[in-house]
């Protein structure tokens, strides 16, 4: 049994596809015991049986040598345990009963998924879209979100998911920060149903989405030595903007 969990616990594609997480900081165990995720396995050394009790851990209980835990953890001075949950159902995106999408499209640094999940969170946008993006449940995601990945609903999908979302009347906009319209001037299509597209740090958005895309904005700055922001920093930016701008909408309506 222990060889088959330590397959399945070094298969990323296997993890993700069985919608587990691995957890390796005692905070992050705390909050996902706390919040009633289910633990399917905790892996724990001789060293940290306290935390069996310290938790009450009573089922899925697996002892195992610290080199194993080294090999697994991805912190350099772990606490010589690894958990891995399931996670809820209810975490999972029905995408078109939500009003407000984000788009990750293949975006693969983590600390930027997470970044970009923690401030959006903050200013209201808890549903996002991974188009052959890094996993949510990264655990360099996992750290740079603060566990705020947690807190929103997320789907893997493919492009012709996008291409559906677009016939039922999503407007699709795109970030380009050359021939992007200012905020200001496109505020009507933040009225209804959009996705808001967040491209690869080095390719940006791929041409199929351009291709439907409605409309494409720009984040206007006065320093033009400074080529480009950085997505998660471009992020925060649009979040901010886009909740003002939907504040005033309510406002009207």
């Amino acid at each position: 049994m222990k060889n088959q969990i330590t397959e399945i616990l070094k298969d990323k594609k296997k993890l993700r596809q069985l919608g587990f997480v691995i957890i390796d900081t005692e905070k992050i165990l705390k909050d996902l015991l706390n919040c009633g995720f289910s633990l399917k396995y905790f892996l724990y050394t001789q060293d940290t049986e306290n935390l069996i009790k310290k938790y009450n851990i009573k089922e899925n209980l697996l002892k195992v040598k610290p080199s194993l835990i080294n090999k697994l953890s991805s912190v350099e001075n772990n606490r010589g345990f690894i958990a891995v949950f399931q996670i809820p159902q209810d975490n999972k995106l029905i995408a078109e009963n939500e009003k407000q999408l984000i788009l990750f499209d293949t975006i693969q640094d983590p600390t930027n998924v997470g970044a970009m999940i923690r401030t959006g969170l903050a200013f209201g946008f808890d549903s996002y879209l991974f188009l052959d993006s890094v996993y949510i449940f990264n655990d360099k995601t996992i750290r740079a979100s603060a566990g705020t990945c947690f807190m929103v609903k997320y789907l893997d999908v493919i492009l012709d998911d996008i291409k559906k979302l677009k016939n039922k009347k999503y407007r699709i906009i795109i970030t380009d920060n050359e021939k992007g319209e200012d905020i200001k001037d496109i505020m009507k299509y933040f009225e209804d149903k959009f996705i808001l597209v967040f491209g690869n740090e080095g390719s940006g958005i791929r041409d199929e989405i351009k291709t439907i895309s409605d409309i494409s904005v720009n984040i206007r700055y006065p320093n033009k030595k400074v080529e480009s922001l950085n997505v998660a920093n471009a992020a925060s930016i649009l979040f901010y903007e886009i909740y003002n701008i939907i504040k005033i909408f309510k406002k009207i309506f």
